[in-house]
């Protein structure tokens, strides 16, 4: 996929694994880039709350998706990846095509009032007009 992560809960709360960004053309010069990623539950969790609340492409446009300060709740399963594809509210809206990668992107990850953190992908690109696996 390319890019790197710091996953402050990794190995304790959970695993994620970012499957890819996929832009889609909106307009001539813009689009909307949803990110897919896969979630394993290492605690004992039916449920994990995730929230995008920026990202930062490579020129330093900050894009925010159209409900950043609202948590989703997701299904998942302890030790079994689930494949997660945020819903349209949760998609970074008016990207610029000229958009080749975020930077930056955070993702806010809640399990539990004591299971919570950020995790922080750096220079992940974005694929245009490409189909998420």
């Amino acid at each position: 996929m390319g890019g790197t992560m710091a996953n402050p809960l990794a190995g304790s709360v959970c695993d994620i694994e970012l499957v890819g960004l996929y832009g889609k053309g909106t307009s001539l010069n813009y689009g909307t880039v949803t990110p897919v990623f896969k979630v394993r539950m290492v605690l004992n969790r039916d449920k994990v709350n995730i929230r995008f609340p920026a990202a930062f492409d490579q020129d330093g446009n900050t894009y925010k998706p159209n409900y950043y300060n609202v948590n989703k709740e997701y299904d998942v399963t302890e030790g079994v990846f689930v494949k997660i594809t945020a819903p349209d509210g949760w998609i970074f809206k008016d990207v610029k095509k000229t958009a080749t990668t975020f930077s930056v992107m955070k993702m806010e990850v809640f399990a539990d009032y004591e299971h919570k953190g950020t995790v922080v992908f750096k220079n992940v690109p974005i694929q245009w007009d490409v189909e998420p696996k």
